[in-house]
């Protein structure tokens, strides 16, 4: 007896067998659906500004330079849209490695003030880059350390905004699409939670270590950020880019098909007026 096909209960349970197009969409959602958690994850590593279960700050609030960040964040999708991609087509790096480098662009700004906590001056006990700094008064920190770090923010913002959305856009069957844009958008809310992690080394250390406090703050990012990069390597190396044919264009379809029958009776005319004109030959002879 000849064993049942391996469609058969598919047919019965989903209605009818799936087609290749179909498991390769459910493969390619399998596969993003880790990358996005891991750099919405690690979007909490970002930012030096904390709040606690309180709505307590930790952060200089006033010090801020929010222009420079919105700034380079526009620059940047001028620059890919008008200059990069127009000229230098051929010379942009995929968008894997986009994504990679914003993920390292985070673990540099978190080893930058990370070295200026080792080596920074402490003249009142709590204060380091305003992170532990409990009365606004006591603001030990200018305007221009700032500008290191806002410039690779907004390059950062702009590969998690654009360049991370138009890759899942891209990569996601049109199906999914707007599920996969709506948890990205929900993990850049519940990244709120991520920061969370690290209040006990602003909250609960002691100001008599013999580093201050935002040192284990920044240090402690920096593990977790280097441990978020290499699972997104791993993840990133083992992704296959999605490539889906061209749609069909019906209308190029239409008009080759008119060329080629317009064509084909150019020619059964002239081999019509050929056959004509070589009986009226054989006749006259």
């Amino acid at each position: 007896e000849e064993a049942p096909s391996r469609l058969d209960p598919g047919k019965d349970k989903y209605g009818r067998p799936f087609t290749e197009e179909e498991v390769e969409d459910v493969k390619t959602i399998l596969k993003l659906i880790p990358i996005l958690i891991v750099n919405g994850f690690a979007v909490s590593f970002n930012g030096d500004i904390v709040a606690d279960t309180n709505r307590k700050y930790y952060g200089c609030l006033e010090l801020r330079e929010g222009n420079i960040i919105s700034g380079v964040y526009v620059f940047i999708i001028l620059l890919h849209q008008f200059i990069i991609y127009p000229c230098f087509y051929k010379y942009i790096p995929s968008m894997l490695k986009r994504i990679g480098l914003g993920m390292g662009l985070i673990f540099a700004v978190n080893f930058y003030y990370t070295v200026l906590a080792f080596i920074g001056n402490y003249p009142i006990g709590d204060s380091f880059h305003c992170l532990t700094v409990l009365d606004g008064k006591s603001v030990t920190i200018t305007h221009s350390w700032y500008i290191f770090s806002d410039i690779i923010v907004g390059v950062f913002l702009y590969i998690n905004n654009v360049v991370l959305v138009e890759f899942f856009v891209a990569q996601c069957p049109k199906s999914m699409r707007g599920t996969i844009v709506g948890l990205w958008l929900c993990l850049r809310i519940l990244r709120a939670y991520g920061i969370l992690l690290f209040l006990p080394f602003l909250h609960y250390i002691k100001s008599g270590l013999p580093l201050d406090r935002g040192f284990y703050f920044f240090l402690s990012r920096d593990i977790f950020s280097v441990i978020a990069f290499v699972i997104y390597a791993f993840l990133a190396k083992r992704y296959k880019f999605r490539v889906r044919e061209n749609e069909i264009n019906i209308h190029m379809i239409a008009e080759n098909h008119i060329i080629r029958n317009i064509e084909q009776e150019e020619e059964n005319r002239i081999m019509e007026r050929d056959y004509a004109s070589n009986i009226t030959i054989t006749d006259s002879s």
